[in-house]
């Protein structure tokens, strides 16, 4: 939830390549990847965009376009039915 509401909210996110995150973050365009349990590459992360504010600025923008493209609550119940339909080939 919480890269939904960076989004939302049009901040710039930075996430480890993890789980379901890169569904979200596409690296250098919705945000930044980090490898999970690497201090130094999310402090790396963090200082790189508080020295590219507008890189930030467009990070968070973009973000917020594919949140409120992918993640809309119509959106996510057409993609929830359309996995129904193809698993219980029904439909």
């Amino acid at each position: 939830y919480t890269l939904i509401e960076a989004g939302l909210s049009k901040i710039a996110a930075i996430a480890s390549n993890v789980g379901g995150v890169p569904e979200i973050i596409e690296d250098k365009k919705t945000g930044l990847l980090v490898e999970p349990k690497n201090a130094e590459a999310l402090a790396q992360a963090i200082n790189y965009l508080l020295e590219n504010e507008n890189l930030a600025k467009k990070l968070g923008e973009n973000l917020h376009q594919k949140i409120i493209k992918d993640f809309r609550l119509e959106e996510m119940l057409r993609k929830t039915f359309e996995l129904y339909t193809q698993y219980y080939d029904i439909g």
